[in-house]
Formats: structure tokens, sequence, C-alpha cells
């Protein structure tokens, strides 16, 4: 899906692992020549995106949605700041930090005024 990141801007792109991406604009990056994409190849998804539905990548991840207070059950997953302060467990986090929670860590709380994305591996894959 095309998107452009501002400054100022924070965005989190969640996507399966892959070692493919596509660049529609190159400049800043460096490349010389002109992009070329087989309409048939379906590589650029134009339509628009519903965000209150379910999308397939559950098969490949979960993501849950976390604020202060919130107590996150063992597990493996990632944990991005998307606004605020707080602590997880004896961390402290800002927005823009990110942090990788072994299962290990058992229970841990989300404390503060803060905001944040949770992405874990697929159900019945930790």
């Amino acid at each position: 899906m095309p998107h452009a990141i501002g400054e100022g801007i924070l965005v989190v792109e969640l996507q399966q692992p892959s070692d493919l991406s596509v660049l529609l604009e190159w400049s800043a990056f460096g490349l010389a020549g002109r992009l070329e994409l087989d309409p048939e190849l379906e590589a650029v998804e134009l339509a628009a995106f519903d965000a209150g539905a379910r999308p397939w990548t559950e098969e490949f991840f979960r993501v849950q949605r976390i604020h202060g207070g919130d107590r996150l059950e063992p597990g493996f997953s990632i944990v991005v700041v998307l606004d605020g302060r707080g602590r997880l467990g004896d961390l402290e986090l800002a927005r823009g930090d990110t942090v990788l929670v072994p299962f290990a860590a058992g229970t841990l709380e989300l404390r503060g005024e803060i905001e944040a994305v949770r992405c874990r591996p697929p159900a019945g894959g930790e």
C-alpha cells in the first residue's frame, strides 16, 4: 500500500518478514533509473483500507493496542510506543521507543500516560 512519511510523523509499519520492498520514489535514496511495474504484478494496493476490518495479517502476526494500566500476559512480543511516557517493568519508555519482550519476562504492567502497540506472533506460534 503506497504511503509517505513527513516531518514529525511516527509511522509504525507492521509487516510479515520479507526481503522485498517496492520504492515508488527513489531520488532521496540516491537510486537512478525508472520504476517499471508490471500492472499484472499487483504489487501496489490502491483501494481504500478499512481500519476497522480484521485484516488477513493475523495468519502472520497479531497486533494489540495497549495503554498505561494494561497487564501484558507472558508472551514474545515487540512493543512500540506511539505516544506518551511510562514504564514497562523496569524499563522507561517514551514515544518512538521499541522493545523486544521475551516470554521469560513473565507478566508485565504498562504504567504511565503511555500508548503503544504490542506485536505478537500468530496464535499458537509462541
